[in-house]
C-alpha cells in the first residue's frame, strides 16, 4: 500500500511511503497519513516515492520503476534522477548514454540539479567523451543560478585549469559561495584552501573551522580533516580524545582514511583506550575498501606479527603487493623491501630495485635510498659509485637520514664525486640533526680529527654521547674513551666503564678488550680477573682469525698478562 502525508501538521510535507501495514504517522513531520492510489500520485509523488525506495534494502527496481513513471508524466527531477539510475546501475544495467540524455533532458526542463548532472557527464566523460569546457559551460549556469554542487565543481575547474582558464581567485570565489550556503564537500574544500594557501593567506584556524562545520554536518571527509587538526593541536593544544571522536564518526560512515587513523589511534592509545586487536579489524576494513594506506599497514602487521595477528610473511607481502598495484608508493617500497631482506618470497635484489625504483620515481626517500645503496654496492645493479651519489643525493633531499649518512661518506671517501671533507661533514651535521647514530659518530670523528671542520673535542664527545645514547656501540665505544682519556669531557673511569659496557653488551669487540682491561687493572671498577678472561675468551671466538688483526692480538696479550699474573 502507498501512504501520503495528510499535511495536517505541516502543510508543506509531501511524505510518500509504501509498506504492507499501516503506519502509525508520517516519519517525516509525525502527522497523519492516508492511502493513495498508484493512479492518483502526481509525478512528484511519484519521484518522492523512488527516492523513498531508493534508501530501502533491495529497492533499486522499485526506485527505478518510480522514477520512470514520474518522468513519463514529465517530471524533470523525475528525469534526473532516472538518469541517476541509469548512471549508477541501481536497479538496471548502468546505461551511461541513457543517462547523459536524461540528464540533458531535466536540463532543458529548467532543472537545475540535471543541468549540474550533464556538466559532470560531460567532464567525467559519462555517456559522452569528455568534454570539458561543455561542462564548465553547464557548471557556470548552474552556479549562477545558486546551485552549491554546480558552484564547488565549477570552483575546481577553475583551480585545475579544466575547460577554463586556471584562476585560483575565482576558484576561491565559487567553493566560498557553495561553502556559504552550509553546502557541506565545500565546506571541506573551502577549509582546503584555507590550510594550503590557494587563493588566500593560508590561515589554519580557519580551515579547522570549515572543517568543523563540515564535519558537525556529517560529511565524513569534513570529518577525518577536523580530527587531523584535533590532533595536531591547530586550534590550540593537540586534542586527543577529540581526534579519536572524529576519526570514530567518520569510520562508522564508511570513510577508509577515517578508519584507518581510528586504527593508529587505538593501537597507540591515543584519545581512546589502547585495544589492539580493535585497531587491526579498523584497518582490514580500511584496507578491504580498497584504502592503499590501510593496505601496507595490514601487511606490516602481518610481517612483523604486529596488533595480536599472528606472523604472516607472505600474507604481509600480499598486502604490500595490492597497496603497491593501487600506485602507493609505500606499498611499492614494502614490496621491494620484501625482496630485498627476503621476507615472504625469497631474496632477489633485482625484483627489490624494480620495486625500489616504482616508489622512488614518486619521491619516495627511502627507496630512493635503496637505489643508491644497489648503485653502491652492487646489488640488484652494476656497481656504480656515481649514479649511487646521485640516489643518495635524492634521497638525502628529501630527508632521508641514512641517505645523508651515506653521501658524507662518499664525499669523505671520494666515491662518485671528488673528495670533500667539508662537504662529508656537512651532510653527516644534517644526518646528526635527524639523530642518525652513525652520522653522529661520523661527525664526531670529523671534529676530533679537525676533518673538515675545526678541531673540537668537546662536540666530538658530545656526538658520541648522542649516538650512545641511540643505541649505538660505536657511540658508546667511543665516549667511553672520551671518559677514560678525558677528553672533551672531564676524565671519569666510573662512567667510561659504564659506556664499555655499554658497547660490549652490544658485541662490540674493542668494547669488551678494553673493558678486561678495565677488569684486569681495576680502574673504574674493582679488579676481577674472572669477568677479564671471559671477556677475552668472547673476542677470541668471534674475532677476525688474522693473527695480526688489531683486536685479535689486543685480547692475546691481556689473556698473556692474566696468565702471567696467575702464575704469579
Amino acid at each position: 500500500m502507498i501512504y501520503q502525508c495528510m499535511g495536517k501538521i505541516n502543510a508543506e510535507c509531501d511524505c510518500v511511503i509504501e509498506q504492507e501495514t499501516a503506519p502509525d504517522s508520517c516519519p517525516v513531520c509525525g502527522g497523519p497519513m492516508q492511502v493513495v492510489r498508484e493512479e492518483d500520485l502526481t509525478d512528484r509523488q511519484w519521484s518522492v516515492l523512488g527516492v523513498f525506495w531508493n534508501h530501502q534494502k533491495d529497492g533499486g527496481s522499485r526506485a527505478l520503476e518510480c522514477f520512470r513513471k514520474s518522468c513519463q508524466m514529465g517530471s524533470a527531477w523525475g528525469a534526473c534522477n532516472l538518469g541517476w539510475c541509469m548512471e549508477f546501475g541501481v536497479g538496471t544495467k548502468a546505461d551511461p548514454e541513457q543517462a547523459l540524455w536524461l540528464y540533458r533532458q531535466s536540463a532543458e526542463l529548467g532543472y537545475v540539479p540535471g543541468l549540474c548532472n550533464l556538466g559532470w557527464c560531460y567532464e567525467d566523460g559519462v555517456g559522452t567523451v569528455p568534454q570539458p569546457d561543455l561542462a564548465v559551460e553547464c557548471y557556470t549556469k548552474a552556479a549562477h543560478m545558486g546551485f552549491p554542487r554546480a558552484q564547488l565543481l565549477l570552483g575546481r575547474c577553475c583551480l585545475s585549469g579544466k575547460g577554463t582558464s586556471k584562476d585560483e581567485a575565482r576558484a576561491l570565489k565559487w567553493v566560498q559561495a557553495a561553502a556559504w550556503q552550509n553546502y557541506p564537500a565545500a565546506q571541506v574544500e573551502l577549509g582546503r584552501f584555507y590550510e594550503f594557501g590557494v587563493g588566500v593567506k593560508a590561515d589554519r584556524r580557519a580551515a579547522a573551522q570549515w572543517y568543523k562545520k563540515a564535519a558537525e554536518s556529517g560529511e565524513d571527509d569534513g570529518q577525518c580533516c577536523y580530527a587531523w587538526c584535533c590532533e595536531q593541536g591547530v586550534e590550540g593544544e593537540p586534542d586527543y580524545k577529540q581526534a579519536a571522536f572524529w576519526y570514530l564518526q567518520a569510520a562508522q560512515r564508511g570513510n577508509a582514511r577515517g578508519m584507518t587513523n581510528l586504527a593508529i589511534c587505538l593501537r597507540a592509545g591515543r584519545g581512546v583506550q589502547q585495544d589492539e586487536a580493535a585497531a587491526h579489524r579498523w584497518m582490514e576494513r580500511a584496507a578491504e575498501a580498497g584504502y592503499p594506506a590501510a593496505m601496507w599497514r595490514v601487511g606490516f602487521n602481518y610481517t612483523y606479527g604486529e596488533c595480536g595477528v599472528e606472523t604472516d610473511e607472505a600474507k604481509g607481502l600480499e598486502w604490500y603487493r595490492k597497496a603497491a598495484e593501487k600506485n602507493s608508493p609505500e606499498g611499492q617500497y614494502r614490496v621491494g623491501l620484501a625482496y630485498w631482506l627476503g621476507r615472504g618470497t625469497e631474496k632477489d635484489y633485482t625484483q627489490a630495485c624494480e620495486w625500489f625504483g616504482r616508489a622512488a620515481a614518486q619521491g619516495h626517500a627511502a627507496a630512493q635510498y635503496y637505489i643508491g645503496y644497489s648503485w653502491d654496492n652492487g646489488l640488484g645493479n652494476e656497481k656504480d659509485a656515481e649514479k649511487a651519489v646521485i640516489w643518495y643525493r635524492r634521497a638525502a633531499d628529501n630527508g632521508d637520514a641514512d641517505a645523508m649518512c651515506n653521501l658524507g661518506f662518499c664525499y669523505e671517501q671520494g666515491s662518485g664525486v671528488e673528495q670533500d671533507w667539508k662537504k662529508a661533514a656537512h651532510w653527516y651535521r644534517k644526518g646528526a640533526d635527524l639523530d642518525e647514530p652513525v652520522s653522529c659518530c661520523n661527525l664526531a670523528w670529523c671534529y676530533a680529527e679537525g676533518k673538515g671542520v675545526k678541531r673540537d673535542a668537546a662536540k666530538a664527545a658530545a656526538l658520541y654521547r648522542k649516538a650512545a645514547k641511540a643505541g649505538s656501540a660505536r657511540g658508546a665505544f667511543q665516549l667511553a674513551r672520551c671518559y677514560a682519556a678525558g677528553k672533551g669531557i672531564k676524565q671519569n673511569e666510573e662512567k667510561a666503564v659504564y659506556w664499555y659496557t655499554q658497547a660490549s653488551e652490544q658485541g662490540d669487540l674493542r668494547g669488551m678488550v678494553e673493558l678486561a682491561r678495565c677488569c684486569l687493572k681495576g680502574k673504574g671498577i674493582i679488579k676481577d680477573n674472572e669477568q677479564a678472561r671471559t671477556l677475552c675468551t668472547k673476542v677470541l671466538e668471534r674475532a677476525d682469525q688474522d693473527p695480526e688483526d688489531v683486536i685479535r692480538k689486543a685480547a692475546e696479550n691481556l689473556m698473556k698478562q692474566l696468565n702471567d699474573e696467575e702464575q704469579e
